[in-house]
């Protein structure tokens, strides 16, 4: 059935698990009593969407950014499109240790922060990246050996395959960077300055990594090697405002009280 046998397949999944989710509830119900009453706006609305509504947007201009740069390399030809789509799979699964490590620190911060607990907070934060770079310095070492142990994963195409190598030797650098991108953004997010983490975000991908991406695909003779020094590139913005964003806000003397 192709694509649309994949499509059904995803929609069935989800639509199965939504029920068996909804069975569970309820015949073990929630914990606590919930009636239609308790469906209503409280004084805590403002504060959520403060907070959540800046990393909502984030998600949607990010998704936004790689239709862009998608539609960029979609232009170097067939080969070019098809070793994007296999490596940017890759590399959703590649940075997933250090992406759900984020999301866990935002609240595992602001639990600390909420207890004055600011020197755990910052131990907290090291643990994290810790473990996230651990898992980035092994992936990134097989895609600088030898990227086509994971690319092979996804197609038989031998030219796909070689090429999401090559495109892996210089993306794969980005598995490093984000270790710390990642968790020190749910360090910030668990202070509630989402506000900053959405800006540097942007700047980082609509002002370094689409025009690079644009720039690198102009030049002669150019293949995806070059192309994945843009994510890199585009993750050191973030970190060097990061940087200068500590310094200016003195958010290293913060110390327990």
């Amino acid at each position: 059935m192709g694509a649309k046998g994949a499509a059904i397949a995803t929609v069935s999944a989800q639509g199965f698990s939504f029920l068996f989710a909804l069975v569970y509830l309820c015949k073990k119900g929630i914990g606590y009593s919930f009636y239609k009453e308790d469906i209503c706006f409280s004084k805590y609305i403002q504060k959520i969407m403060q907070i959540g509504f800046p990393l909502g947007l984030q998600s949607v201009l990010v998704n936004i950014s790689f239709l862009i740069i998608t539609i960029i390399v979609n232009q170097m030809g067939l080969i070019a499109s098809a070793s994007l789509g296999v490596v940017e799979k890759l590399m959703g699964f590649l940075m997933l240790p250090a992406l759900a490590l984020g999301s866990a620190l935002a609240s595992l911060i602001a639990l600390n922060v909420g207890a004055k607990q600011y020197k755990r907070a910052k131990q907290t934060l090291k643990y994290a990246i810790s473990i996230s770079l651990a898992f980035a310095i092994i992936v990134t070492t097989i895609c600088e050996i030898d990227g086509t142990i994971l690319t092979r994963i996804f197609t038989n195409n031998q030219d796909v395959i070689k090429n999401g190598a090559l495109y892996l030797k210089t993306y794969s650098i980005d598995c490093l960077l984000t270790s710390f991108l990642f968790c020190i953004n749910g360090y910030l997010n668990g202070y509630e300055k989402t506000i900053f983490t959405i800006v540097h975000s942007l700047v980082a991908t609509f002002i370094g990594r689409i025009p690079l991406t644009l720039l690198f695909s102009k030049i002669p003779n150019v293949t995806l090697f070059h192309m994945g020094i843009a994510a890199p590139l585009s993750t050191m913005i973030s970190l060097v405002m990061i940087f200068i964003y500590f310094k200016k806000t003195k958010f290293d003397n913060i110390k327990e009280r």
